[in-house]
């Protein structure tokens, strides 16, 4: 997983010529600190890596909740049905 993530970090490095302020790594998988080291050691060369822990999923979802009651949103419903059936032919 860290070899991929450093891959995009590079790949993106040099979309943007090396001009790279810093490296911004957030997410829960940041809680980690042997991720963001690996990171750091393989990335780190290229800017400053900064390490920002934590996910956002539970605040996203609790104001999405207080725009409904507060009716500056309306609720959505979940239907059943899949929004994606896949391909033609083939069942998961």
């Amino acid at each position: 997983m860290i070899y991929q993530i450093c891959k995009m970090i590079g790949a993106m490095s040099a979309v943007l010529c090396g001009k790279v302020d810093a490296i911004l790594l957030t997410g829960g998988l940041m809680r980690f600190g042997d991720i963001a080291r690996g990171i750091r050691q393989r990335c780190g060369w290229i800017a400053p890596v900064r390490v920002y822990p934590g996910e956002m999923e539970q605040e996203a979802m609790a104001l999405a909740v207080l725009k409904v009651l507060q009716g500056r949103a309306s609720a959505m419903t979940y239907s059943g049905k899949p929004v994606w059936s896949g391909f033609p032919g083939v069942s998961f």
